[in-house]
């Protein structure tokens, strides 16, 4: 079988497979040591860590005394499935599932729904980050608010999107250098620890050349979770392998997410972003550019 073969027949999204409601498989990470949070770091280190890591650690993205303001916007939003969030089975203190236990989750909002959220779509050093990785003119593709509650379950290993699949042995050649195509913003409103349900990525892993397949390490590297502070914020290829641990704290977990991408690439749903006319009123050219509002000079893309 040829390599063009092989990687016709890797599957490229993990569609379905972020968990399961009759157990999680051996994808899923219950407990996991937290990743080492970097030093400051210049653009070229950034640079340098999302393509070797798949990710990189960005301090205070949002400045600690705002926020408290962030949050209570986020809370604000309506979840885009029924409006006010939604219950679902838990997870107990003792690490097992619980019946008996209802964590709420909501998530909606984003950068397109509040004038005060527009800061943080283009933060000088993320934009001199991405105009290296995803190239000049890159796009903001969407964008959400996840709050998500004491019980929340763990969400199993899995890649958002691996545009390119290739055999293993082909993809390790340092001569072969794939593309990053979109990036991921995480900003955390929490001092996260362990047991509020931290992101968990297996670093490297975005150069497997496919999805996690009953495993939760890659190339001897294990599976690790951020415990940043608030305000932080992680950057990551969205081709990594990534989850998160179950929340089995006392706290609601607080985590704004903004999706970046290559411009030829579109939006997550296919369609224009709905950015409201207070948010388009009050950003500016390279805001409104990211969002989509205007047409780049010079051409018709």
């Amino acid at each position: 079988m040829s390599a063009y073969d092989v990687a016709a027949e890797t599957p490229v999204r993990s569609i379905g497979n972020h968990f399961s409601r009759k157990g999680f498989g051996n994808n899923t990470v219950i407990d996991c040591p937290p990743l080492p949070m970097p030093a400051e770091r210049t653009v070229d280190e950034h640079v340098a860590a999302i393509y070797q890591d798949g990710f990189t650690v960005i301090k205070n993205a949002i400045p600690r005394d705002q926020v408290p303001h962030v949050k209570e916007i986020m809370a604000s939003f309506k979840n885009h499935r029924d409006g006010d969030g939604y219950s679902s089975w838990g997870y107990g203190k003792d690490g097992e599932r619980r019946e008996d236990i209802k964590f709420i989750q909501r998530s909606g909002g984003g950068p397109c729904g509040h004038p005060d959220l527009l800061p943080y779509t283009n933060i000088p050093i993320v934009m001199d980050i991405l105009n290296i990785v995803l190239a000049h003119h890159f796009h903001i593709v969407g964008g959400t608010c996840w709050l998500t509650g004491p019980g929340r379950h763990p969400m199993g290993l899995h890649s958002d999107w691996m545009a390119v699949s290739l055999p293993e042995d082909v993809i390790a050649d340092p001569r072969v250098v794939v593309p990053v195509y979109e990036c991921f913003a995480h900003f955390y409103l929490n001092d996260m620890t362990p047991d509020m349900g931290p992101t968990v990525v297996v670093p490297g892993s975005h150069r497997s050349g496919r999805i996690p397949q009953n495993e939760t390490s890659w190339n001897g590297n294990d599976a690790g979770c951020f415990c940043c502070e608030a305000g932080d914020m992680i950057l990551f290829n969205n081709a990594i392998w990534h989850g998160a641990m179950p929340n089995i704290s006392d706290e609601v977990r607080y985590l704004y997410q903004i999706q970046y991408a290559n411009k030829r690439i579109g939006t997550v749903h296919g369609q224009a972003l709905a950015v409201k006319d207070e948010v388009i009123a009050q950003a500016n050219d390279e805001q409104k550019r990211l969002l989509g509002v205007v047409r780049n000079e010079g051409g018709y893309y």
